[in-house]
């Protein structure tokens, strides 16, 4: 009997050592080697059992290869290894980060009759799969299904429930689950508050957009230029320019860089009408207040939107130095009163080639 305790724990030893290399694997996202080594395992006398399938799964998951993830479960009820919440749970998220939705809910369904009880992790997971797979509605519905399992949701669920509420325009859904992360002390990250500004975004809910991003600052998460950006589009789509120009002079004081999508929601048509009105204000007072006999005007377009009437009246560098040189100063006598007048808005920006 002792030469074969001997046997048997040397291939005990052989058996954790290549579950060691499989987990090895699998941190390097190595995911065909380790599929390899897997196979080659019978090959040594070793019988994989359910720790080295999991590490195998960890390295498809770690590769996003949901298609191998897969396989790799059929093959673990085919040496009759028994699946538990882990290597489900990998299979999973390999699924979720290839937004292969329907063979998430699968799984989810085979352990609910296999009595695998799901856990955070693994219906987080699902949640973010259907999320990845634009299924907003049932994203929604399976994170409600977490807490009537009895399944707290995570951060990381709650985030993929408020990235479906970004998606399907659901601003009242993303704030009701925002003071639902605060009620059951679910502290929100940033990305949670990312989606929950765009989602007031797409719905041009401007002022619940500011809203969230100041809470976001209060709790001091760190808004980047996504955040930003997104408040900065809800206020352009209201005509709130004021509040446009704000957020972009509070992303150069904090030294975010702002992108050209900012600065395009905060330079947008709403804001050139006030300098609009400006140049055909100024016009009026020099003709009706001051008895100015000719004045030109280059402008973009009116303020009710029409174009200028030719290309020559565009305030282009060119049009303006041809009206400063060729028009305003020719023919110029002592004590003529000349006037130039300049409205617009600027902001500053990086030199690039």
């Amino acid at each position: 009997m002792g030469p074969a305790r001997g046997r048997s724990s040397t291939r005990e030893d052989a058996l954790r050592a290549a579950t060691r290399n499989l987990r090895d694997l699998a941190r390097q996202s190595a995911w065909q080697r380790a599929l390899g080594y897997l196979q080659a395992m019978p090959d040594e006398n070793l019988r994989p059992n359910v720790f080295s399938f999991g590490a195998a799964l960890s390295a498809c998951e770690r590769g996003s290869q949901w298609l191998s993830a897969l396989l790799l479960l059929q093959d673990m009820d085919h040496r009759s290894v028994q699946r538990d919440v882990i290597s489900c749970s990998a299979a999973i998220s390999a699924c979720e980060k290839s937004a292969a939705w329907q063979s998430a809910l699968v799984l989810v369904q085979t352990m609910t009759s296999s009595e695998i009880r799901c856990d955070v992790v693994c219906l987080g997971a699902a949640v973010a799969a259907l999320a990845a797979g634009s299924e907003w509605s049932r994203a929604l519905h399976m994170a409600r299904q977490m807490e009537e399992a009895s399944v707290p949701p995570n951060v990381v669920a709650y985030g993929s429930a408020l990235k479906a509420c970004e998606l399907s325009r659901g601003w009242k859904q993303a704030l009701a689950l925002l003071r639902e992360m605060e009620d059951r002390q679910v502290p929100p990250n940033a990305i949670c508050f990312n989606s929950t500004i765009s989602a007031c975004e797409k719905s041009a809910r401007w002022e619940w957009a500011l809203e969230v991003l100041w809470q976001m600052q209060v709790r001091r998460l760190p808004a980047d230029v996504i955040s930003y950006s997104a408040a900065s589009s809800a206020c352009e789509k209201c005509a709130q320019w004021q509040w446009s120009l704000h957020l972009l002079d509070d992303m150069l004081h904090l030294r975010i860089e702002p992108d050209s999508y900012t600065y395009a929601s905060s330079i947008s048509e709403y804001q050139l009408y006030g300098c609009v009105n400006d140049c055909l204000d100024w016009e009026r007072l020099l003709k009706e207040t001051y008895d100015f006999e000719e004045t030109r005007v280059l402008i973009d377009q009116y303020p009710d939107g029409s174009p200028t009437e030719s290309g020559a009246q565009l305030p282009t560098r060119a049009n303006i130095l041809a009206q400063l040189g060729g028009w305003l100063v020719a023919g110029a006598q002592p004590g003529d009163v000349l006037v130039f007048v300049f409205a617009g808005h600027g902001c500053q920006a990086k030199w690039g080639r």
